[in-house]
């Protein structure tokens, strides 16, 4: 009994910790009535209540808060340069990611890593209502709603304005990475418990697939070179195995519906238009003048335009305009001290997750994701991972 009330424990921690940094990203919450704020607010609560009155002193909750320090250094620099901004400047920022949940994602979550075999399994699992709304998508919808799958969830009652492929490409990317993390642990035993071992080789390889039909580029690339980080000590036999089931699996899903596969809004497709210098995303522009910015003289190369300087600097003053690209977003507005400084907080949190294999994918997943769409409003998502797992307090 004790055991079981200890599992429920961890497992409602565990998606307070989830609630924090996702409410507004996993889309199935909107079929539920409330204000995103007011759960991530609760889950805030709730977790530092407990913190509290579980007997910890001030030197428990700031041990090995080194990521947390050094983001505050980062901070620093990055309220210095907000003093110059105009007030169009500071009307973008937005003050409550950046000097509140990116701070107490860190704090939170090195002082919760003892939960992140249980975070793991949560996000496992809520992931599976991407995949099940993909399956319907794909044999239920009218052909005109599938591609590019805008409207995955109008299926299930749900209607959102504009492509949210990006956002499901999120959630098939941890199923793919967790669910490929667990088969090669068991790679060597995959004939014991073999109901649960085949469904998570259905979860890896549909997911997979439907990461290839949804368009997201930078989830599918990503999610590519963190399987790779994972899979560099798999056996030759259980990679080919896989391989094998995966083709079977996609040749399949081809016969059924081989328009998705090569729609113009699939992966493969928008992949293979940037070999023909096809930019349907405007990344290359972005991209482009966050450099420009960055290195329009020496103050700007050290110092950067100034917080929120890049939308300005491309005529364009409204929140949706950002370089996509978190690294080029801090190089181009706080300079390259900002950037050492950023740097040093990923590579804080990398150095003490380097033993947790898919804490480590899925941080890398991250990182990588975040050089094509990410911002620094909401690298908590970022430091989520690299706090989580990076210890075990």
């Amino acid at each position: 009994m004790t055991l079981s009330f200890e599992k429920f424990n961890n497992y409602f921690f565990s998606f307070l910790l989830f609630l924090l940094v996702f409410s507004y990203t996993y889309l199935p919450l909107n079929y539920f009535a409330i204000e995103k704020s007011y759960l991530m607010i609760f889950s805030c609560i709730i977790l530092l209540f407990y913190l509290l009155i579980n007997n910890n002193t001030l030197k428990d909750l700031l041990n090995n808060q080194e990521m947390l320090i050094w983001y505050f250094i980062f901070l620093l620099w990055y309220s210095v340069r907000l003093i110059d901004a105009t007030y169009l400047q500071r009307s973008q920022v937005d003050f409550i990611s950046i000097y509140f949940i990116n701070t107490i994602t860190i704090f939170l979550c090195i002082n919760f890593s003892k939960l992140k075999f249980y975070v793991t399994k949560i996000i496992f699992g809520l992931s599976l209502f991407y995949l099940i709304a993909c399956f319907a998508s794909f044999y239920f919808l009218a052909d005109n709603q599938t591609s590019g799958f805008v409207n995955i969830f109008t299926f299930f009652g749900i209607n959102f304005d504009g492509s949210i492929y990006q956002n499901i490409g999120l959630w098939l990317s941890f199923l793919v990475l967790i669910s490929f993390n667990y088969l090669k642990d068991i790679s060597n035993n995959f004939n014991q418990n073999k109901s649960k071992n085949f469904f998570y080789l259905f979860v890896f390889i549909s997911s997979f697939i439907f990461l290839l039909i949804i368009g997201a580029r930078g989830a599918f690339v990503a999610t590519i070179i963190s399987l790779l980080f994972l899979a560099r000590n798999f056996n030759f036999k259980s990679f080919l195995t896989i391989s094998l089931l995966f083709f079977f699996t996609f040749g399949i899903i081809y016969s059924l519906n081989p328009d998705n596969l090569i729609a113009g809004n699939s992966t493969i497709f928008r992949l293979l238009g940037l070999l023909n210098s096809v930019d349907d995303s405007a990344r290359i522009y972005l991209f482009s003048n966050a450099i420009d910015l960055w290195t329009t003289n020496f103050y700007t190369l050290f110092f950067g335009g100034g917080v929120k300087s890049f939308p300005i600097y491309i005529n364009q003053n409204i929140t949706g305009w950002y370089p996509h690209n978190i690294f080029l977003e801090v190089l181009c507005e706080l300079g390259i001290l900002g950037f050492l400084f950023f740097l040093k907080i990923l590579a804080t949190g990398a150095t003490n997750i380097k033993q947790d294999e898919i804490g480590a994918a899925l941080s890398i997943f991250m990182v990588i994701l975040f050089c094509v769409t990410g911002s620094i409003d909401s690298s908590y998502q970022i430091l989520f991972f690299l706090s989580l797992y990076s210890f075990n307090k």
